[in-house]
């Protein structure tokens, strides 16, 4: 399970992160502080947190993180926080 979401979430990076590129004996130690649990949902309630409590300057360099990863997510992210961060 730990290499699925590893290679899932590294796969947009220029120099994706193995399982393989840590010592064996950090991995199982890692693991051992890995709880599973289920937790049913009831209901949804969600809210935009787009940086907005933020600097300019921070809004900026995630926007910029966000461009360089040059995915459609991440430019859909970019236009969300430009239209909520407008100021």
């Amino acid at each position: 399970m730990l290499e699925t979401i590893t290679s899932q979430q590294e796969i947009i990076s220029d120099n994706p992160w193995s399982l393989d590129d840590a010592p064996a004996n950090y991995i199982d130690a890692m693991c051992r502080a890995i709880v599973g649990f289920k937790l049913p949902i009831g209901t949804v309630q969600a809210q935009f947190k787009l940086s907005q409590n933020k600097t300019e300057e921070n809004i900026t360099g995630v926007i910029n993180g966000l461009n360089d990863l040059n995915t459609h997510q991440a430019s859909t992210m970019v236009q969300k926080m430009a239209k909520h961060n407008s100021r």
